[in-house]
């Protein structure tokens, strides 16, 4: 389950770049996630349609010595809904951006993802007759 936290994707690049300069690195944690809302719909019958970038941080050895942190993106468009039969999709970046980049710049990267991820939200929600999940 990806970490969720009320910052920005900048904020989160921030903070995994304190990590390395600080030398706390080996507590980076390869692999991990932080999304960040951009939007939502609701569906014909009730259910939510969120969509979130979401940041994934990796590490990994360079051929020529030491280690090279950086960030990927994704855009998630994802419908709650019991019953759809349709509820994801994704719009990826292969790009993968160094964490010593400029954050703010680099946290605006993901929203040239956004749109697309929002028209399918949108034509998900004109559609989608799922229902609100349950609650316990």
């Amino acid at each position: 389950m990806p970490e969720t936290q009320p910052y920005t994707i900048a904020e989160a690049i921030r903070e995994r770049r304190s990590y390395i300069a600080s030398q706390r690195h080996r507590y980076f944690i390869s692999g991990s996630t932080t999304d960040q809302p951009v939007g939502g719909f609701v569906a014909l019958a009730g259910a939510e349609i969120r969509v979130n970038i979401r940041a994934t941080f990796t590490q990994h050895q360079r051929p020529t010595g030491g280690e090279e942190h950086v960030v990927q993106f994704s855009v998630i468009a994802e419908c709650s809904g019991f019953g759809c039969i349709d509820p994801e999709h994704t719009v990826s970046s292969a790009e993968k951006h160094p964490l010593a980049a400029d954050a703010d710049e680099t946290g605006k990267a993901p929203f040239l993802l956004v749109p697309d991820a929002l028209k399918w939200a949108q034509a998900h929600a004109e559609t989608c007759r799922a229902m609100p999940r349950p609650t316990a």
